[in-house]
C-alpha cells in the first residue's frame, strides 16, 4: 500500500489483514481495495478463506469491492470511475459491478477493456444493496 517503497522505523508501508481487524469500520459501507490481488487470501481448512476481505467484514464494513488478479493502471482507474459513477446515481453495490462489468465486455472504442483480464478481477462481497446519502 502507500509508502510500501518507503519504510521508516514508525511505518513499514504495509497493510496487513491483522492491522486492519484491529480498525473500527463499523457504519462503513463499501470498502474498495483495487490493488492487485487484494482479494486473495490464504485457505485454512474447516476455517475459510483468511484475508483483507474477511479482515475488513471483522473490522465492520457492510461490503468490499476487491481484486482478484494484477490489473493495469489505467483500466483500474477508469473501472473504479465507472463503478462509483453508478453508485452515485443510486445503483446497487452489485448491480453497479455488473452494470460496469457489461459496459467493459461491450467498450465500444477500447479492446482492452473488454478482455476479462479487466473487467473480470473485481469481487464484491458483502451488502449488495444501494448507498444511501451518496
Amino acid at each position: 500500500m502507500a509508502d510500501a517503497n518507503t519504510p521508516n522505523a514508525e511505518e513499514d508501508g504495509l497493510l496487513t489483514a491483522a492491522e486492519v481487524i484491529g480498525m473500527d469500520l463499523d457504519g462503513t459501507e463499501l470498502v474498495t481495495l483495487s490493488a492487485c490481488e487484494s482479494g486473495l487470501g490464504d485457505v485454512r481448512s474447516g476455517e475459510g478463506v483468511y484475508g483483507m476481505q474477511r479482515a475488513l467484514m471483522a473490522a465492520g464494513s457492510r461490503s468490499t469491492l476487491l481484486s482478484l488478479w494484477k490489473v493495469g493502471d489505467q483500466p483500474t482507474r477508469a473501472f473504479m470511475t465507472a463503478f462509483y459513477r453508478r453508485l452515485r446515481s443510486g445503483e446497487g453495490r452489485a448491480d453497479a459491478l455488473a452494470h460496469t462489468q457489461a459496459e467493459f465486455r461491450n467498450h465500444p472504442t477500447n479492446p482492452l477493456y473488454r478482455h476479462v483480464y479487466v473487467w473480470g478481477a473485481f469481487q464484491l462481497s458483502g451488502d449488495w444493496r444501494p448507498i444511501t446519502g451518496l
